[in-house]
């Protein structure tokens, strides 16, 4: 029988065809989209607008390999190379603070404005500054600084008037309004400020009158007290400055029951008055007489501001509704 024919020797491996670099593989995808044939657009179709060419963004060179050493180095594609850094720094920079007082400058000459906290305490304002006082119990008919009991605590505020079991006979400090009984809560609102309700209550307080802008030694400087004004309950109250050698002023008589027949209301307004003398601690004395022309003695301020005028043109009101009222001396 003839011999069988011999296996054929077995063919060898296919080569492996060398891997495309990146720009290759770029150029390879660029032919085959130049290869297709263009889409006919249509007729009614608007023509395309020409495009307009991007500037190039910027690569970033990969370190090269330690185990290749000599290598050169390859770079990222366009989609993903980062963004580049900002002009001058503007996206790490932050705005400017809203409030002069985060800046660190000096605060306006113009006009010092106070508001009152809890005593010894920070103000609720903060372009504000904080008021020192002391709460005390004079006598009713006395109008002397010296003839008053002054109190190291302060008592704490009621929500209503009915809580108290008997009124307190100096000023408090409350953050809210006080209402009149329990069942009145709910029209409580934010209203910092100091209260008296009873007649001979005094808060001796210090304020600052050097240097306000154009006041002098002959024109003195304007001290407004913002009181609060009703059509009922409210009272009225002496201010006097207590040291002429400090600082000096005309005893005013302010009258913050406001009635009318047209339209009743409770707002805040200002009572300017002089006080001749710089000094950084100019003593001021505010106390609530007997005489009343509501049948009570409830007297509520809010802010001081000392100006080096009378305008309200720079000084900031925080109800625009409520028009300031300018009343003369009564001796």
């Amino acid at each position: 029988p003839p011999a069988a024919a011999a296996a054929p020797p077995p063919a060898p491996p296919p080569t492996p065809l060398p891997a495309l670099s990146r720009a290759a593989s770029a150029g390879v995808s660029a032919a085959r989209q130049s290869a297709q044939p263009p889409t006919r657009a249509h007729p009614s179709a608007a023509p395309p607008s020409p495009a307009k060419a991007a500037p190039p963004s910027p690569t970033k060179a990969a370190a090269p390999s330690s185990a290749t050493p000599g290598a050169q180095p390859t770079t990222l594609p366009p989609s993903t190379a980062p963004p580049p850094p900002p002009p001058d720094g503007h996206a790490t920079t932050l705005p400017p603070p809203l409030h002069r007082a985060n800046v660190g400058e000096e605060r306006s000459k113009d006009a010092r404005c106070y508001s009152f906290g809890e005593m010894d305490g920070r103000s609720p304002f903060q372009t504000m500054r904080s008021v020192r006082y002391q709460s005390g119990q004079c006598e009713a008919t006395a109008h002397a600084a010296r003839a008053c009991r002054w109190k190291a605590k302060q008592a704490p505020c009621r929500r209503a008037l009915d809580e108290w079991r008997s009124p307190p006979q100096g000023w408090v400090y409350c953050y809210k309004s006080i209402a009149r009984r329990r069942s009145e809560l709910l029209r409580r609102k934010v209203s910092p400020g100091v209260v008296a309700l009873m007649p001979g209550a005094a808060l001796r307080l210090e304020v600052d009158t050097r240097d306000t802008g154009a006041a002098s030694a002959a024109t003195g400087s304007w001290l407004g007290l913002e009181y609060l004004t009703s059509y009922e309950q409210m009272g009225v109250a002496r201010v006097s400055c207590t040291s002429p050698e400090l600082c000096r002023c005309e005893p005013q008589l302010v009258d913050a029951h406001r009635p009318s027949s047209v339209h009743n209301e409770t707002v805040f307004a200002r009572h300017f008055f002089q006080v001749f003398g710089a000094h950084g601690a100019c003593p001021v004395h505010v106390q609530v007489d007997a005489a009343t022309s509501s049948g009570e003695h409830k007297f509520k301020v809010r802010t001081l501001t000392v100006a080096a005028t009378r305008t309200d043109a720079r000084i900031p009101h925080f109800d625009r509704w409520a028009t300031p009222t300018y009343k003369p001396a009564v001796q």
